[in-house]
């Protein structure tokens, strides 16, 4: 596998953004108000995040986001009960009890981190798509391109579409005569899993039409974080092209091989 890479967009701080902002609320609140005020600040944050974990479970089905909705429902049901809370149960041992249920959820979830498997993996396929890619002639243009043809039935293809949303490899988006795959990088979920993204054809998308017909195409945005001015239509290609290998193992129920490859590249858990 090549080391120098050839995607590299810039880190997105906005995974982290909910945590200063809890910290600084809950130090104010704590300092300012008293320590029930504070505890009332980090309720509502994880309130929040379990709602948001449940919502993007309903949306994916990925475990990672669920072992995230009970660990953060129990650490709300924790902030609930402890003495100074909205809802004291009486001893400090009592709340515990819960606390110590979402360690042992925490391990779970870190350990899902770790393997990746709560890991949005747009940045890897664009990486393995860049990766036969050396031209630089002919860049950005708006234009899709035809990527090739490959036969599979609609059940086959939306069977692929789930496992692709499942596994956080693509949102895809099932249109009156194709499935389109747009790949989600870490830090873009929540504009995409809230609605803000836009028309998903604004971003980067491969398209497989109930005819056979794979097309692909790379947003402005997302070319730009190509370390070089690569071919536009060679990347493009070689996209479509990766999604079409993605579906041959899926009709071989060879899943496996395809994370495999997604996870190869040894990207860190927020890249």
């Amino acid at each position: 596998m090549a080391s120098k890479r050839k995607f590299n967009p810039s880190f997105n701080i906005g995974v982290f953004i909910p945590i200063a902002i809890t910290l600084v609320a809950f130090a104010f609140a704590s300092t300012f108000i008293g320590i029930s005020a504070g505890l009332i600040v980090v309720l509502f944050t994880f309130s929040l995040y379990a709602l948001f974990s449940l919502w993007t479970y309903a949306k994916t089905r990925n475990i990672a986001y669920f072992a995230a909705f009970i660990f953060q429902s129990l650490m709300v049901i924790y902030f609930l009960t402890v003495p100074h809370g909205l809802i004291p149960i009486g001893s400090k041992e009592k709340a515990w009890f819960f606390y110590f249920c979402g360690l042992i959820v925490a391990v779970w979830l870190v350990y899902m981190m770790a393997t990746g498997k709560g890991k949005w993996k747009g940045k890897n396929v664009f990486e393995l798509a860049a990766l036969q890619v050396n031209d630089t002639v002919n860049g950005y243009t708006e234009r899709p391109r035809p990527a090739g043809k490959l036969h599979y039935t609609k059940s086959e293809l939306f069977g692929f579409a789930e496992f692709v949303r499942k596994n956080l490899i693509a949102l895809p988006y099932i249109e009156q005569d194709s499935v389109v795959f747009v790949p989600v990088k870490m830090g873009d979920e929540y504009k995409f899993l809230l609605g803000f993204a836009g028309d998903h054809r604004f971003h980067s998308w491969v398209s497989f039409d109930f005819e056979g017909n794979i097309s692909a195409s790379i947003s402005k945005k997302d070319y730009l974080c190509f370390t070089e001015e690569f071919s536009f239509d060679q990347l493009c290609d070689s996209l479509g092209k990766l999604f079409i290998e993605f579906m041959e193992y899926y009709k071989k129920n060879e899943t496996e091989r395809i994370l495999h490859r997604l996870n190869s590249l040894k990207f860190g858990y927020f890249e």
